[in-house]
């Protein structure tokens, strides 16, 4: 929770309690989900990789009904804003994928809770036309073909930008770094802005690494799953803004919380995709003193 003289907020990262409910509804994918949030705004809540399992992760946990049960434990607490860390679907240019999460998140559709998302590498997955067609028929706030967004609500500033360095070209992260340092520029100097929180997709930090990885087929993880690219960009401006205060990200499908320095950054990537172990005795102090397996969030 961060606190001043004006707000109090609760920044939850999914929910642990998991509810059984398997009702679901078809919706229309024209720009579906609200995006306009209340003057107000107290609780707000980050999921992240609800994507299924991979089926050539043939020794993985298959998770039926996880994202369901998330997703309407979510729509029933309160929440007032709902952030996707990335990969909602396996495979992005499927529309059988995309109907299913349409399915499980109808719960947020029909409670009218504002709903973001940055993108995820599996948003990428198959045809990227499709794919990327597939995702902002959903999400309709970006503007100018550009896959980085900003905002400020009850005091908070959001920055989210795309961490899929292997998708954007050469142009594309020049403008979002620019447009991101001059973001944190105008925050920092905002009255209206208390605190920064940044996210994406891929963590800067993690313990989670491919020697732990022993529930799929060895090439399809081949490298820590840290991302040196936001670590050496993104991090080190975050780390200099007085007012940062939170760095969210997923991809890692577990639950981590780092603190550098008064800084927080969380990964929250347990939504419903098969769960990775985490290194225990990782590069990292984890503030989180969890199991290598942990809860979903």
């Amino acid at each position: 929770m961060f606190m001043n003289n004006k707000h109090a907020y609760i920044l939850i990262f999914s929910s642990l309690a998991l509810i059984s409910c398997f009702s679901q509804k078809s919706i229309s994918t024209k720009n579906q989900y609200k995006h306009d949030f209340k003057q107000e705004t107290n609780r707000i809540v980050f999921i992240g990789d609800t994507q299924k399992t991979n089926k050539l992760q043939f020794l993985s946990e298959k998770n039926v009904g996880i994202q369901d049960s998330l997703f309407k434990k979510i729509s029933s607490d309160s929440t007032d804003l709902l952030i996707h860390l990335g990969d909602l679907v396996e495979l992005g240019s499927s529309l059988l994928d995309w109907n299913e999460f349409d399915k499980f998140s109808a719960y947020i559709h029909e409670n009218k809770i504002p709903f973001l998302s940055v993108l995820g590498n599996h948003e990428y997955h198959g045809n990227n036309k499709k794919a990327l067609s597939n995702f902002f028929s959903r999400f309709g706030y970006f503007k100018n073909k550009e896959s980085w967004f900003s905002f400020v609500l009850s005091g908070l500033g959001f920055i989210l930008i795309n961490s899929n360095e292997d998708e954007m070209s050469p142009e594309e992260m020049d403008s979002q770094f620019n447009w991101f340092n001059n973001k944190i520029e105008e925050f920092n100097k905002a009255d209206s802005v208390d605190y920064i929180i940044v996210v994406c997709h891929h963590p800067p930090y993690t313990n989670m690494d491919v020697q732990y990885f022993n529930n799929a087929l060895p090439l399809i993880h081949s490298k820590d799953w840290s991302s040196g690219y936001i670590r050496k960009n993104y991090s080190i401006e975050f780390m200099k803004s007085d007012k940062a205060r939170l760095f969210v990200s997923g991809h890692t499908h577990s639950y981590e919380h780092f603190n550098f320095e008064g800084k927080h950054f969380i990964v929250s990537g347990g939504g419903g995709g098969a769960r990775d172990p985490i290194n225990l005795k990782g590069s990292y102090k984890d503030v989180f003193k969890g199991p290598v397996i942990r809860n979903f969030n």
